[in-house]
């Protein structure tokens, strides 16, 4: 059941908002898991910039990969942790 506390808003747009919101509970959770992103151990606040943006550009560099090898430009979810078997298993072939 999706809730507002806006009145104003329709059904879609609060539908809308809770996809964008998942979507981006997603990036973090992935950046975190697969990607390294709370393992900075840095004090530097630019060194945590730099890592964190790296981090985040794996996952962007994975999806521009995926949407390359789909051949089309559609905003799919993808699996993480399915890229990262495909890599592994590449690898050890």
């Amino acid at each position: 059941m999706f809730t507002s506390t806006d009145t104003e808003l329709d059904t879609m747009t609060i539908i809308d908002y809770y996809k964008a919101r998942f979507q981006i509970e997603f990036l973090f959770r992935d950046a975190k898991k697969y990607t390294g992103f709370t393992h900075c151990q840095s004090r530097k606040k630019e060194a945590t910039h730099t890592h964190l943006n790296a981090s985040l550009s794996a996952l962007n560099v994975l999806k521009l990969e995926d949407q390359r090898l789909k051949g089309r430009n559609d905003r799919t979810v993808i699996s993480i942790i399915s890229w990262k078997h495909k890599k592994w298993f590449c690898r050890k072939v």
